[in-house]
C-alpha cells in the first residue's frame, strides 16, 4: 500500500522548520504561521481595493468628484499597505538583533 512506504518527508519537512503531523507546534511557529496568514490578507484586501478603485476610475465617466474618490482609495490603501510592510520590517529587524545580541 502506498501510504504503509516510508518515504522521509516528515523528517524532512521536521528538518525544514515545517508542523508536520508528528512534531507539535510551539507557541512561536503558531504565532508566526498567524502573521503570515494575516499578512496574505492584507495584501488580498490591498488587491482587492485596488481594482474596486480602479473600478470606480473607470466608471466615473469624467465625474471630477467621482475620480478624486477612487484616486483617494487607492493611494490611502497603498499607503497602508506601505505602513504594515514597514513596521512587519523594521518588528523583525528588532527582534532578530535583540535575539542575536541576547544570544551572543
Amino acid at each position: 500500500m502506498l501510504l504503509a512506504i516510508e518515504t522521509g518527508l516528515s523528517e524532512t519537512g521536521a528538518v525544514a522548520g515545517y508542523v508536520t503531523s508528528e512534531t507539535t507546534a510551539s507557541v512561536p511557529v503558531i504565532i508566526g504561521v498567524a502573521i503570515k496568514v494575516a499578512l496574505g490578507a492584507i495584501g488580498m484586501a490591498f488587491l482587492l481595493f485596488l481594482i474596486y478603485g480602479g473600478i470606480l476610475w473607470l466608471i466615473a465617466a469624467g465625474d471630477t468628484d467621482k475620480v478624486k474618490k477612487a484616486r483617494s482609495l487607492m493611494i490611502n490603501s497603498t499607503l497602508a499597505v506601505l505602513v504594515i510592510v514597514a513596521s512587519y520590517a523594521l518588528a523583525t529587524f528588532v527582534i532578530d538583533s535583540l535575539l542575536t545580541t541576547i544570544t551572543t
